[in-house]
């Protein structure tokens, strides 16, 4: 068990405390390690650096006064409840692997989770890192054209329309270079926190979407209720970007913009194929 640390977590993010919490009843560290970011005493914080801490969790000691951060931190703690698998993911090619992953995850926690009502206490927003923004847009998008892909196969076989697979992969780069447009447009600022908030409502979306196909193939769902199953995916998207939007002060303008360029694609769709 880890004594004697404080472990900073953002207490506005569900993640942080989340393995805050599990860190604890696992007994992997007693119970005064897990400490909120925005409370942390002005001892500790002399001798933490506190603009990385916001983007890398870090595990401090507060006898040592040793300071570890983001993968190293996590490391720590398993390394010394879990000895043998800590020697197996502090091996150089795990770890660099497990690095990236941390990365990718922590730069990108704020949009993952929607934005806070109110803020209290220091401010734990990690820093905005265009490469991981882009890297959440892309790998979303990707994995969104591929779930739709395979959901509005059986509805288009049954209809008897061809299934182009590149179609919705097109259309998910499509919206997003679609709102970043849209955004530059009409608050000519930096969209990478909006367009990661969309994103994840894409994302959400798409998770969704996976137990209707599950049970198509399990119960051979009719395609009108596939269709009224993605009407309500539809219905619960549009709620979370409106509440997203309003959240980062951006009114209805983008919810506008989202609904306008679906109903685009879907005139499309209907026209030409």
């Amino acid at each position: 068990m880890i004594t004697d640390n404080k472990l900073l977590i953002d207490r506005d993010c569900p993640m942080c405390v989340l393995y805050g919490k599990c860190f604890t009843k696992l007994n992997w560290v007693d119970n005064n390690t897990i400490t909120p970011y925005q409370t942390i005493g002005a001892e500790d914080t002399q001798h933490i650096d506190m603009h990385k801490a916001k983007s890398m969790i870090a595990l401090h000691n507060s006898k040592t006064r040793e300071t570890l951060y983001g993968i190293d931190s996590i490391l720590r703690i398993l390394s010394s409840n879990l000895p043998l698998l800590g020697k197996v993911l502090n091996t150089k090619s795990i770890k660099a692997l497990l690095a990236a992953l941390y990365a990718f995850i922590s730069y990108n926690r704020k949009v993952l989770v929607r934005p806070s009502k109110t803020k209290s206490g220091l401010d734990c927003t990690p820093e905005l890192v265009p490469f991981y923004r882009w890297m959440h847009l892309i790998v979303v998008a990707i994995f969104t054209g591929y779930i739709l892909t395979a959901f509005y196969r059986p509805i288009f076989l049954h209809f008897g329309w061809e299934v182009y697979p590149m179609i919705e992969y097109a259309i998910c780069f499509g919206q997003v270079v679609f709102q970043y447009v849209t955004h530059r447009i009409f608050f000519k600022k930096e969209p990478l926190e909006y367009l990661g908030h969309m994103s994840t409502v894409s994302m959400i979306g798409a998770l969704m979407l996976i137990p209707i196909l599950g049970l198509t193939s399990v119960l051979n769902l009719s395609p009108i209720v596939m269709l009224i199953g993605f009407l309500a995916v539809v219905a619960y998207m549009l709620s979370e970007h409106i509440l997203r939007s309003t959240r980062l002060g951006l009114g209805w303008t983008m919810t506008i913009s989202w609904i306008t360029f679906r109903t685009l694609v879907l005139i499309s769709l209907v026209l030409f194929l």
